[in-house]
């Protein structure tokens, strides 16, 4: 999960601070590179307390950096967190050991230990094995892959099986408190998106000149979802958040925390669609391709999981940058006046 700074000038104090998932984002600010980071004192000597400093970067976002033994001959990482606090990072531990065994053979991260070393968060966590997943070996290529489809699905369906009250612990976005404000999935979502649209309502009607219009059949839509089972959501399961053997079999599912929750399951489907391969050249095609793939597999209906590409951006707009400069926003803001999400809509008012 990556974060950035709030853009200077940011107007409403709620929404200062925001984080964004791992997702290809548009950076407003350059993303740091281990080659970066290799020779950061604070890091190098964070390391060293924690008796691992023969370890590498293995990653870098702007949120944190991930250092390893270079041999993998240790079964953990270390992560240094550039944003969040301590209490924050208990609450992340204990939302991942309420499923780490609800998942069939499918791993989730698992934090060791949370600390505080220099003044920086830091987790040491399981390493787990696996390569991410590619959505297609070919970057030209107008689909995904049938077995990177497969995959996805696979994870999909089993996240789907897996529910408990503890899924409901963490906030989403960068709210500081948990999604779920209500006992209903229904009252809280609908909570989360009008806290949204009093931040950003003003700069997304400029671009949505019908804003009003959207939100009310988004909110019809939101309500119609009343009485479905729910389940434990990602939120934002691309295909980095997947990692595989050589035969694209799933071994686990990272970066839980953007806007993970106890949710409809319906809504991840969409939004892992939508963002398996979110600015590429061919993205409607894959996307297309992804939710006719789901549908089938899952029975969820298409045009449901199209509504929920309007919940998605009316949450996330800003998430990346609050004053909508970015990739991200435009993104959702194409979202918001598609015309299958339109028309999908349209069933609601």
């Amino acid at each position: 999960m990556f974060s950035v700074p709030p853009s200077p000038g940011a107007s409403c104090r709620e929404c200062v601070g925001l984080t964004v998932g791992s997702h290809f984002v548009r950076p407003a600010v350059p993303t740091r590179t281990c080659e970066d980071l290799r020779l950061n004192d604070s890091h190098a000597e964070i390391l060293r307390a924690l008796g691992r400093q023969d370890y590498v970067c293995i990653g870098a976002g702007m949120e944190g950096t991930v250092f390893a033994a270079p041999d993998q001959s240790t079964g953990d990482i270390v992560k240094i967190w550039h944003r969040r606090d301590r209490s924050q990072l208990e609450l992340l531990k204990r939302f991942y050991d309420s499923f780490a065994h609800r998942l069939a053979d499918l791993k989730v991260p698992s934090i060791f230990e949370v600390q505080v070393v220099s003044g920086l968060s830091i987790t040491v966590e399981r390493r787990h094995v696996g390569s991410p997943l590619r959505g297609n070996e070919d970057p030209d290529a107008t689909t995904a892959s049938a077995r990177a489809v497969e995959a996805t699905g696979f994870v999909l369906e089993v996240m789907s099986l897996a529910a408990s009250e503890e899924m409901k612990a963490l906030p989403i976005l960068d709210e500081t408190t948990r999604l779920w404000t209500s006992e209903s999935w229904v009252v809280s979502l609908l909570s989360a998106i009008e806290r949204r649209l009093k931040c950003f309502r003003s700069q997304l009607i400029k671009e949505v000149p019908d804003l009003s219009s959207v939100e009310k059949r988004t909110q019809a839509f939101v309500q119609s979802r009343a009485d479905v089972p729910l389940s434990l959501i990602h939120g934002d399961l691309c295909p980095p958040n997947i990692l595989v053997d050589d035969s694209l079999t799933p071994l686990a599912v990272l970066d839980f925390g953007f806007m993970s929750t106890l949710g409809d399951p319906v809504f991840d489907a969409s939004i892992t669609s939508a963002i398996f391969n979110m600015y590429g050249p061919h993205a409607r095609s894959i996307d297309d391709q992804l939710v006719a793939a789901f549908s089938r597999r899952l029975g969820y209906d298409a045009e449901d999981m199209l509504c929920y590409r309007s919940v998605y951006s009316l949450l996330t707009s800003n998430a990346y940058d609050v004053n909508g400069r970015d990739g991200h926003y435009e993104w959702c803001v194409d979202m918001l006046n598609r015309p299958d999400v339109r028309e999908a809509l349209a069933r609601f008012g």
